[in-house]
């Protein structure tokens, strides 16, 4: 299967996207991408950027997110 341009183009922008947010949410662009290519066991061992390829992850990834910067977890 191949991935076209506009697929591709769609994955780079989410994964800017929860880069900046976690970004904010941990307050450094390093720590950030360390989350975010960081295996998680609320992610079933799965690291958070590979989630983002679907529509359906990013939600996940942004809910998780949400809920470190509400304090839900550490």
């Amino acid at each position: 299967m191949q991935v076209s341009k506009s697929d591709e183009s769609e994955r780079h922008a989410r994964v800017s996207r929860m880069v900046v947010i976690a970004t904010r949410v941990f307050g450094s662009h390093e720590k950030a991408l360390g989350w975010l290519e960081k295996s998680q066991s609320r992610f079933g061992g799965k690291t958070p950027i590979s989630l983002l390829s679907g529509k359906s992850g990013v939600r996940i990834v942004e809910e998780a997110l949400i809920q470190i910067d509400e304090g839900y977890f550490a």
